[in-house]
């Protein structure tokens, strides 16, 4: 009898042991640690997802901001960066600055008086004259430049000019779509002719092709009152756009 209770109590104690295979208490608490830490994130990112995407709504429902121009039109407004310059702006400009320069009428508009141009001095030591209008038209170039220009300008304008027998027309042939460089100029091409003629007829054509490099400065703007005719209709036909020419070179 003892022999039996000797062997049941050996079964017994082998059906006791313990199952390796459970997992301990403090292990469970690390895998929720774990499970409830992965949840965090994944809550977080759904909600920085979620702010991105609310945000990009609004800004794709922002109503579009619009600016009134100078001349009372009303113009969608695009934020570009100080220095851009749109294509419409630069040739506008450089038509402008073309018919201005170029195009010699010894007339006066509205007048009977014939223009006996502007007389320059230079460096000092010489003096020149040049044409009221292209004269004008040189406060669109860069200081130092402009000088130079309108001396060499001088040579070529005929002594008819002064004596009111003299007049030419401008014929813009092509403008070229601005091309904006590293150092942020502006290079157009130009293709026109000018036609010139004095009392006793046509006198001859004179074809030029020119690159005009630009370069962006901050628009003129009036600080006083009324402006005088000539920073008005300056002001309106050149310096609004904020642009100056650097350089003017032929190329064939």
């Amino acid at each position: 009898m003892n022999g039996k209770l000797n062997a049941n109590h050996h079964d017994n104690l082998i059906e006791l042991k313990p199952n390796k295979a459970l997992i301990g208490l403090k292990d469970i608490n690390k895998v929720v640690l774990s499970l409830l830490g992965l949840t965090g994130g994944l809550l977080l990112s759904f909600l920085i997802i979620l702010i991105l995407l609310v945000n990009n709504n609004r800004l794709a429902a922002r109503e579009k901001i619009f600016v009134e121009t100078l001349d009372g039109k009303t113009q969608q407004a695009v934020e570009k960066d100080s220095l851009f310059r749109s294509d419409k702006v630069i040739h506008e400009f450089v038509t402008n600055w073309l018919y201005l320069t170029y195009e010699l009428d010894s007339r006066i508009p509205n007048s009977t008086e014939h223009d006996v141009g502007v007389e320059i001095e230079y460096q000092k030591k010489e003096e020149f004259k040049i044409p009221s209008k292209t004269y004008t038209a040189s406060y669109a170039i860069v200081d130092g430049f402009r000088e130079e220009f309108l001396k060499k300008f001088a040579e070529f304008v005929p002594k008819e000019f002064y004596s009111g027998e003299f007049i030419s027309v401008l014929r813009i042939y092509h403008i070229s779509e601005p091309i904006r460089k590293k150092d942020n100029t502006y290079h157009v091409k130009i293709t026109a002719t000018r036609i010139d003629k004095n009392s006793s007829g046509e006198e001859g054509r004179v074809k030029f092709n020119k690159t005009i490099v630009l370069k962006p400065i901050e628009p003129y703007r009036q600080t006083t009152g009324e402006p005088s005719a000539f920073r008005n209709f300056l002001e309106n036909k050149l310096l609004k756009s904020g642009l100056l020419i650097t350089s003017i070179e032929n190329y064939e």
